[in-house]
């Protein structure tokens, strides 16, 4: 028997306690990211608390040293900078292990089959193989978590057909942390407008006038100059000017990874020299963006690929994708073989419906006309069995 027959022959309770365990070293990991917070200054939270607390003062939140996101990322949060820094941290450190839980628990009860138990290896199996990003995530008081909740949350709303809120906890992700704002290219891709724009303009309300009243509007516009020229337009430009303006380039990102494999660059405190190749970082700037396209490329013909099988699964579940002549009743096969077959299957293609070819035609129902049946769509007596 394969470990993966084992695993789906467990029983329930033992996946029970297999999520305890996991979950609990999750909070394990917590703990020792807030007692990080507590001891140092090399948490990002420290980070957070000190921009939320300038946002509270009336400045820029880039005037802190370190801040690299969104003005409204600080005026959202801006109350967490009321509270004492160790009370935030705690506080911050529980929000982002609470969301994590639920994010994991909600996308196994989603991806679970229908016959099922109510528990299995989607629980836990997962977060245990993601135990070193959980880790990055609290050691370092990083807000992913809290992006992986509303991005969970966006994906539930719109799984439901509520495409509207699923645009608005798109927008309010994006506006937290830059990255989540490219799932707009999915309901782009599934022409959802009316979310698309739910997602730009609560986006725009939250990312870009949320320091409004902390900040008023030249202060806002002010600290999104600051923002792009300070982060974004170096990353937009890359090459030389990234690594002039960024001491090192840690993280797991396509650019951080990219530059540090490219180009001899520091990757932070424990890497100081990981290129293994030695271009320049302009060569290397166009090998990244021609990597990025590459990917965006087989992600739309991936996702593409899984419109079409959707589409046929749901075809073959109707009936209506298989060979019509291979739908005929048996005894036909019996009498004549292939050709009765054939020839039954063009008389039930003659005698489709004019306005809905996919059902077979009612004795009531007329051949009609390409313009009658565009009136016959429009009218309310068509036959009942055919239209």
């Amino acid at each position: 028997m394969s470990p993966l027959d084992r695993l789906r022959a467990a029983p329930p309770r033992a996946h029970r306690v297999a999520w305890l365990v996991v979950a609990a070293a999750c909070a394990f990991l917590a703990v020792r990211g807030g007692y990080k917070a507590l001891t140092t200054e090399t948490s990002d939270f420290t980070i957070y608390h000190a921009a939320f607390r300038a946002v509270l003062a009336g400045e820029a939140p880039s005037s802190v040293h370190g801040y690299l996101y969104l003005p409204g990322f600080a005026a959202l949060l801006a109350p967490l900078g009321w509270l004492p820094h160790d009370v935030a941290a705690v506080s911050w450190q529980a929000a982002g292990l609470a969301c994590l839980l639920w994010s994991a628990r909600t996308l196994a009860r989603a991806l679970r089959p229908a016959d099922a138990p109510a528990w299995g290896g989607l629980d836990w199996l997962p977060l245990l193989l993601l135990l070193r990003l959980v880790d990055s995530n609290f050691g370092n008081g990083q807000v992913n978590a809290l992006t992986l909740a509303l991005i969970v949350l966006a994906w539930r709303r719109l799984e439901r057909g509520r495409a509207l809120e699923a645009g608005a906890w798109i927008g309010l992700a994006g506006a937290l942390k830059l990255l989540p704002l490219a799932l707009v290219a999915l309901l782009v891709q599934r022409r959802a407008w009316r979310a698309t724009a739910v997602a730009l303009a609560s986006f725009a309300l939250l990312g870009l006038a949320a320091p409004l009243p902390w900040l008023g509007v030249q202060g806002t516009l002010d600290a999104l100059a600051a923002w792009w020229h300070g982060t974004a337009e170096v990353y937009v430009r890359g090459g030389t000017t990234l690594l002039e303006a960024r001491e090192y380039l840690p993280g797991q990102s396509l650019v951080a990874a990219g530059y540090r494999l490219l180009c001899d660059v520091p990757g932070g405190t424990w890497a100081h020299s990981t290129g293994l190749f030695d271009l320049h970082p302009d060569r290397a700037a166009w090998v990244l963006r021609a990597a990025s396209a590459a990917h965006t490329r087989a992600a739309r013909r991936r996702a593409g690929g899984a419109r079409a099988a959707a589409w046929r699964a749901a075809r073959r579940r109707r009936g209506a994708w298989e060979p019509r002549a291979a739908r005929r009743p048996a005894r036909l096969r019996a009498r004549g073989g292939d050709g009765a077959i054939a020839r039954a299957a063009s008389a039930q293609a003659r005698t489709r419906c004019g306005c809905c070819p996919a059902v077979p035609r009612c004795s009531s129902a007329p051949r009609r006309t390409p313009r009658a049946r565009g009136a016959a769509r429009a009218s309310p007596s068509r036959c009942a069995r055919c239209c």
